[in-house]
C-alpha cells in the first residue's frame, strides 16, 4: 500500500513515540532495547572455539527467542559526496584544482573501503509496557546483560546517542546520529526524531 497523506511524519512512518527510559517506544506500547555485541575474528579461532561460540548464541537464543540481531555498516555511506566530487570534477576548468579534486576522490574511495569492513552487530529485544512497568523492564534488561556476558558475549546496552547514531546509520542519514536533534518538526508538529 502505497502512502497518499503527505502530513505523516518520519516517527510516524516508523512507529516510534518517544526514548523510553532503556530505548526506543513504539506506537503500539512496546519498548526496544538494543544491545551493541563486539563481533569475534573466528578466523583466528580453533574450531572447538568456534562450536562453542555458536553454542552460545543457539543458548541465548532460546533463552531469549525474541531477540533479534541487526548487523549494519559501522558508518555512512559515501555516495552523495562521491557523486557532488564527481561532478566538481567535470565542472572545473583549473587543472590543478581538479587534480586536488581527484586525490580527494581516491581519499574518500580509500576511507568508505577500510569502513565497509567495520560491521557492527546489534541484539534488539522488545519488551511490553503495557504489561511490563519500567521497573520490570529495568529486571529483565539486567537478566539479558548478564545472559549475554555468561555466554561470552562482549555487549553493552545502547544509550540515547547512541541508539540514534544506530538509527542515522541504518536509514542512511549520517555517521553522526547523535547530532540529530531530539525533535523532529513536521508540518508544525514535534516529533521526537
Amino acid at each position: 500500500m502505497f502512502l497518499t497523506n503527505n502530513s505523516i511524519s518520519a516517527q510516524q512512518l516508523l512507529g516510534l513515540q518517544t526514548f523510553g527510559k532503556y530505548g526506543l517506544v513504539t506506537a503500539n506500547k512496546r519498548e526496544i532495547v538494543f544491545f551493541s555485541v563486539l563481533p569475534s575474528n573466528i578466523a583466528v579461532m580453533s574450531r572447538d572455539t568456534v562450536e562453542r561460540k555458536i553454542n552460545n548464541l543457539m543458548l541465548l537464543l532460546s533463552a531469549w527467542s525474541d531477540i533479534e540481531i541487526i548487523c549494519t555498516d559501522g558508518c555512512e555511506s559515501f555516495d552523495q559526496n562521491k557523486i557532488f566530487i564527481t561532478d566538481r570534477i567535470a565542472q572545473e576548468e583549473n587543472p590543478k584544482v581538479q587534480e586536488l579534486l581527484k586525490l580527494d576522490l581516491e581519499h574518500m574511495d580509500s576511507i568508505q573501503s577500510e569502513m565497509a569492513n567495520a560491521r557492527q552487530f546489534f541484539f534488539a529485544y522488545k519488551f511490553n509496557k503495557a504489561r511490563q512497568s519500567d521497573d520490570e523492564i529495568g529486571v529483565l534488561v539486567t537478566r539479558i546483560e548478564r545472559q549475554l556476558a555468561e555466554q561470552d558475549f562482549v555487549s553493552h546496552r545502547l544509550e540515547k546517542p547512541a541508539i540514534k547514531k544506530l538509527l542515522a546509520v541504518y536509514f542512511g542519514i549520517s555517521s553522526y546520529g547523535d547530532s540529530i536533534p531530539d525533535e523532529e518538526t513536521y508540518n508544525g508538529e514535534d516529533a521526537f526524531l
